[in-house]
């Protein structure tokens, strides 16, 4: 059994709403921080993370699976959902990002990041896109931390389109946007040795 397989299994237990195999990827005293909208929680064994994420979506009257996935990222696991649900009465969306570790059977370590629950009917954003020319600015220089600002200066549901120029950066803002709870729409390599990243604002 691999970790892609804990990882997997992890995943297909949520979305099926099977809340003992969930616990069963987990191992006993894993290490699971929560990054939600309104704090941080720390987690210390798979009964506790089970019960926090049963009491997420346990309830829920309707639960829709829109997105699910699992990838590599080095020798860490992305995990991913997107979940249309409703639970007393209002239909909702909630999206979830995580990276994990895991050993053969079972994930060791998960850093989740949660969008909260969102009203599935919220008024309708605008398509908009704000453009950032990084120039050569790396993550030495702050690229991070301006990222971070510009990113947050979009309205939810519009795109922050960012042009780089350093080696590293290429590689650097797809994670950090990933991590930060955002969706990354496209990278896209330019022939004057630009890259375009195009990310939307999910939280």
């Amino acid at each position: 059994m691999t970790s892609e397989l804990a990882t997997k299994r992890f995943v297909d237990a949520l979305s099926r709403r099977d809340f003992d195999a969930l616990e069963n990827a987990l191992a006993p005293d894993v290490k699971v921080r929560l990054l939600l909208p309104s704090r941080v929680e720390d987690i210390d064994t798979a009964a506790a993370a089970r019960k926090r994420i049963e009491g997420w979506f346990g309830a829920a009257t309707q639960f829709e699976v829109l997105h699910a996935d699992d990838e590599p990222i080095g020798e860490r696991r992305r995990v991913s959902w997107r979940f249309s649900l409703v639970r007393a009465g209002e239909p909702e969306l909630i999206e979830q990002v995580a990276f994990a570790d895991a050993d053969e059977a079972c994930v060791t370590r998960m850093d989740l990041v949660c969008s909260g629950f969102l009203p599935a009917h919220a008024p309708a954003v605008a398509c908009t896109a704000e453009f950032f020319d990084a120039g050569s600015m790396g993550c030495a220089d702050g690229l991070a931390d301006e990222f971070r600002r510009r990113i947050h200066g979009v309205p939810v549901g519009a795109s922050l389109v960012s042009i780089v120029r350093d080696p590293a950066a290429r590689e650097d803002l797809p994670p950090l946007a990933r991590l930060l709870g955002h969706e990354v729409r496209s990278v896209e390599a330019g022939d004057d040795g630009t890259v375009k990243i195009v990310v939307e604002r999910k939280r």
